[in-house]
């Protein structure tokens, strides 16, 4: 079974950064997301357009932004350092 990389300090401490510093942030990871994955897009348009409590949905929305790009920058910094050392 393939397993989920783990999150680490820098990793976490630059996607922070990101979050504080880009002004369209939250816009970037959902086209991201668009692009590289439809299916979770798909996910994430259903929780939108719900008929859920408007919390509820910018909740879900953020976590599972958020984990879906701590997620795939740490897969991208994992395979930089097994290729590069």
């Amino acid at each position: 079974m393939h397993e989920l990389p783990k999150v680490s300090d820098i990793t976490l401490d630059s996607t922070l950064a990101s979050l504080r510093n880009e002004e369209d942030y939250a816009k970037n990871a959902i086209a991201n997301i668009k692009t590289n994955n439809p299916t979770l897009y798909a996910l994430l348009e259903i929780i939108a357009n719900s008929d859920k409590d408007p919390e509820y949905v910018k909740g879900f929305m953020c976590g599972a932004t958020q984990f879906y790009t701590l997620m795939s920058r740490q897969q991208v910094s994992d395979e930089f350092e097994k290729a590069w050392g």
